[in-house]
């Protein structure tokens, strides 16, 4: 894999004449080949921010960040792909394949903006963000890249297959908070409010032809054809009441509010039309509570409710009516506790979260329903410690050794690892910084098969180094520069670690390996 990356920033300091503000600009652009063959990405990145004071308590804040990405995805490869052609396989470059880099490619662009005002009002401090953001996705991919589906379309028996999609994004929304002491703590007020709006389009096409419809008629090739949005409000209230210099107790209360709708000339999953709407709502409180026992050593707790909307797949039927779902719900509880000294630094904590109405899906007839079925059981214990040694070298390693499972079946849950541990050395005096860090995760499963855990996943451990040197120049070409030098995956581990799928054709099982050993070489100046 070969990567080349070039960042430009620049800073302008105090401007006087601008009444104090402040503006920061960074441009960064980036190519690689990719740690899978044929899985080129360009990427392009600028961020630009100011701050400026109005009056004495006030500063408004101007923020905008801008992504560009241009990319050759692959969709994972089989056991038999990967004991062909290597681990790093991923796309390949003869056009008439449905695995040709040309036919599968994304283009994304998003953008963020927002404007911040942080305000002190008499004895309130307000602080507001008004934001948009957004993502827009025009994907290719050829119709099985894995190789289990022949060629051939309405124009030609060796024409190669294939989809075009596209997703339109945009989001606006509010941020308010605000808070005041009052009594023996500070009250706390705030609302979030959010409004989103997606547009998703998928068509059966010939990529031979350049992407003509594979079908009679452009509505004939059509997979889906749909706007949705989502509403969200979430107003709260919290007080951190200190009833001791060492006691904290902050009790809290939070009201969430969703609402969805679909408008579809084709849905997803049923290839009809469909108009409808849905809300759901609910009250959250939480509690947490931290303790002082000596100025070195804190105790925590921490208590929460947590809701989560269905998501918008519960829409894919004939009749969402018919969905008798609940929202997602959690009870979350925490302990912990933090202790340091000069030299040493401790911390370890316990947790517990009980899901349920675990959203589940069946066939009934031609329709799919959606319905509530048990939940989990999410537990573990997770622990830190960064030890300094002398002579700028310090010892780091954390872990944690976790538990998640069904509640009905007690089976493991896909996609959690049973513990992850990572162990390194830190090295960090003067100009110069070098780490070698070790990371070990855990076994885990893949996917459920009628609920047992299936596609079992080894452990691997992935080993990285990075090293810098920081230049001290006062002034000059070279002031608040920093030369960089990373090696990542530093003996070439190249294992499987993730399920990415199944084929469309016969469901074979497809895998993500680990990228091979990359270096990474960068310089970055200050002004």
């Amino acid at each position: 894999m070969s990567q080349k990356s070039i960042p430009t920033r620049y800073d302008t300091g105090i401007l006087n004449e601008l009444n104090g503000t402040k503006a920061y600009f960074n441009y960064k652009n980036s190519a690689t080949n990719g740690a899978l063959t044929f899985a080129h990405q360009k990427r392009q990145n600028m961020v630009i921010k100011s701050e400026t004071p109005i009056g004495d308590n006030t500063v408004l804040t101007l923020f905008g960040m801008y992504n560009k990405i241009d990319q050759n995805v692959p969709v994972g490869a089989t056991k038999a792909q990967i004991a062909e052609f290597g681990s790093n396989y991923g796309l390949n470059n003869d056009p008439t394949s449905q695995a040709y880099y040309g036919y599968n490619r994304d283009k994304i662009t998003t953008d963020i903006e927002y404007i911040g005002i942080k305000s002190l009002l008499g004895n309130w401090e307000v602080d507001n963000k008004l934001y948009t953001y957004a993502y827009h996705h025009d994907g290719y991919n050829g119709l099985d890249p894995n190789g289990e589906t022949p060629n051939g379309t309405i124009y030609g028996a060796n024409n190669v297959p294939g989809q075009r999609m596209s997703m339109n994004y945009r989001s606006f929304g509010d941020i308010f908070r605000t808070a005041r002491n009052i009594g023996p703590g500070k009250f706390k007020a705030g609302i979030w409010l959010d409004r989103q709006n997606n547009s998703r389009t998928q068509y059966e096409i010939d990529d031979t032809l350049g992407g003509a419809y594979n079908a009679t008629s452009m509505l004939a090739a059509t997979d889906r054809d749909m706007t949705d949005t989502l509403t969200k409000a979430q107003p709260y209230v919290e007080y951190d009441w200190k009833p001791t210099a060492q006691l904290t107790i902050t009790p809290g209360i939070k009201y969430a509010y969703f609402r969805r709708t679909i408008n579809a000339l084709v849905n997803q999953g049923t290839g009809l039309p469909l108009d409808y709407a849905q809300s759901w709502s609910k009250a959250l409180p939480n509690l947490s509570v931290h303790y002082a026992i000596e100025k070195n050593w804190t105790v925590y707790g921490q208590w929460a409710k947590g809701f989560l909307a269905p998501n918008l797949n519960t829409f894919y039927t004939v009749n969402p009516a018919l969905n008798q779902v609940a929202p997602e719900e959690t009870t979350n509880i925490q302990l912990g506790t933090v202790w340091q000294n000069k030299a040493l630094t401790l911390s370890a904590d316990v947790y517990h979260i009980d899901f349920n109405n675990k959203i589940e899906k069946r066939k009934i007839g031609s329709d799919t329903i959606y319905y509530n079925a048990g939940g989990a059981i999410y537990k573990g214990v997770e622990g830190e410690a960064t030890y300094y040694v002398g002579n700028g070298f310090s010892l780091y390693g954390n872990g944690s050794i976790n538990s998640a499972k069904d509640k009905l079946t007690g089976q493991w849950l896909p996609n959690a690892p049973d513990k992850t541990f990572a162990a390194g050395v830190i090295y960090n005096q003067g100009p110069y910084y070098a780490s070698l860090l070790a990371k070990h995760v855990g076994k885990r499963y893949g996917d459920l098969a009628a609920g047992i855990p299936i596609e079992e996943l080894s452990p691997y451990t992935v080993a990285n180094l990075s090293t810098s040197y920081s230049f001290k120049a006062a002034s000059g070409p070279m002031h608040n520069a920093k030369v960089s030098f990373q090696v990542n995956n530093l003996f070439n581990k190249t294992d499987i670690f993730g399920l990415a799928g199944y084929t469309a054709q016969n469901g074979t099982s497809l895998y993500w390996t680990l990228p091979g050993r990359s270096y990474q070489l960068s310089l970055s100046v200050g002004f």
